[in-house]
Formats: C-alpha cells, structure tokens, sequence
C-alpha cells in the first residue's frame, strides 16, 4: 500500500461512513453482492475474509457476521469489529496468508486507489490463498462512473480528510484478463448503474454511477 493511501484512509473519518456510502449510490452494489455472496457464507466451518473491510458494511448489509475483516485504518476498526466476527490491522497486499486456506475472499470499491501492476498483484494474492473451488468477490468504480471517472479522467487527486492521491480506474475487460491471468474463472460479470450525491462547497450534487461487479471462481 502507498504511504498516501494509508495515509488517507488512517485519518478517514468513520462517523457517518455508511451514510455517505448511502447517498453515493454504492448500497445498490453491495445489495447485489450480499445476494450473490450469503449462501458460501452460510455453509459450516467457511472461512470467509473481506479485504479493506472498513467500518464492515458488507457484513451489515449481507447480515452474517462470520467474516474476517482486515483493514488499515483504526477509525474504522471500531464499528467493524461490532458487526464481523474479527478484524485486524493490516496491508491487503501483503498478508502473507497460507495457500489454499480461505473459501471465500470479498473486496468491495477499493483497488481504484492502485494502478494495473498493484491490482494483478493483489488478484494473485487472493487466488494463492483460497481454496479449490473458492470465490473472489469483487466490486470496483467504471471508468463511465458519472463522479470516480470524471476525477480519474481529469487524473484530479482525492482530497477529503487529509492527504492527497490519483485514482486509476479499469474497463470491464480490464478486470476480466486480470482475473483471469491470475487463474480465475470468471461466474459473473456485470455493470450496476445507480444514482449518487455528494455534497461539495455546501451544493449537492448528482452523479449517475456505475459499478463492476464480479464473481471469479478458482477451479
């Protein structure tokens, strides 16, 4: 992980997390998600991880607890660790898990703070350390995302609650070979468009959104 994004997400405020994941339209993803997600997490002795967890709203919404979150920033620990069965501190991209060891690995709007090389090699990663049979879920801002794609367009930086860093945003395809040069076979695909609002200089504002969704398998 780059110093700026840790940086970011170590003094991002957790209070009124959901909130803003509310009005940004995202819900609509994780909604999706958590259907295609409950039943390999239902199933007896699965261990299930979600990567860059944050304040555990996935787990919220799928309305199961028995996840491992893992996340960098101690802001958001404090409401994860009410709603998942353990969080811990730690770098996605170098968790140093054993091979084949977790069933089902979720990663939800977070690869878009690191450029190609970063994301095959944390697609990598998640493969070495599931199971035969596993499954990655994975959600991601398009580039035609009406509010992530104009800032990665015009390669503006985030700057909200400290710190500053680009934003590299991948196509359909994109994801597609890189889910598949890691090994993955690929269950589902598919673009989720919704409607967001975010409140900038005291105007709210309107962004039609649109999200990756995907289901990768390793056989």
């Amino acid at each position: 992980m780059s110093d700026r994004v840790e940086e970011y997400w170590r003094k991002r405020d957790a209070e009124g997390y959901d909130s803003r994941a509310d009005r940004s339209g995202r819900m609509k993803a994780y909604q999706w998600m958590a259907a295609q997600v409950k039943p390999h997490l239902t199933r007896k002795g699965v261990v299930s991880m979600d990567l860059g967890c944050g304040t555990g709203i996935f787990s919220k919404a799928v309305g199961i607890k028995n996840i491992i979150g893992v996340d960098v920033s101690p802001t958001m620990w404090e409401i994860a660790r009410t709603r998942m069965e353990r969080v811990y501190e730690g770098d996605i991209f170098d968790l140093q898990l054993e091979q084949n060891s977790v069933d089902n690995v979720i990663t939800l709007f977070v690869l878009a703070d690191y450029p190609s090389e970063k994301k095959l090699d944390f697609l990598q990663q998640v493969y070495s350390c599931l199971i035969q049979g596993g499954r990655f879920f994975f959600s991601a801002y398009s580039p035609n995302d009406g509010y992530m794609g104009k800032r990665a367009r015009e390669r503006a930086s985030m700057r909200e609650g400290g710190g500053s860093y680009e934003v590299y945003l991948e196509d359909v395809s994109t994801y597609k070979n890189m889910l598949e040069n890691a090994g993955f076979r690929i269950e589902k695909i598919r673009t989720i468009g919704s409607e967001g609002t975010f409140v900038r200089d005291s105007k709210t504002i309107s962004f039609d959104r649109e999200f990756i969704v995907i289901v990768a398998l390793k056989e």
